[in-house]
């Protein structure tokens, strides 16, 4: 029995020495699982910022380019009415075509 009576102050203080590491760890787990939920939270927030700017900027364009494609059909329409009242006809050339130029 004297051994016990050894043994068992020995084991109480690693007993404590181990719930004080764990807690411990337990501890510095949270922090960092709350520092990292942080993080994510700020990243999530700044790709929600960045996403409404660059809606922002899309709606601007559609707008600029609905803009442009009814200046272009009322000069279409324009130049429509001109011909007619000029008897001449204009033939609209696409993108792939080099122009009258060529020999």
């Amino acid at each position: 029995m004297d051994w016990l009576t050894r043994i068992i102050p020995t084991a109480g203080t690693v007993l404590i020495a181990l719930f004080s590491y764990w807690t411990s760890k337990q501890k510095n787990d949270r922090e960092q699982q709350q520092d990292e939920r942080s993080a994510l939270r700020e990243d999530l927030k700044d790709q929600r910022d960045r996403n409404a700017y660059l809606e922002k900027l899309h709606v601007e364009d559609q707008k600029e380019i609905d803009d442009l494609t009814k200046q272009v059909s009322k000069y279409s329409l324009r130049l429509i009415e001109l011909e007619n009242e000029l008897g001449t006809k204009h033939t609209f050339t696409d993108a792939n075509d080099h122009g009258d130029d060529e020999v």
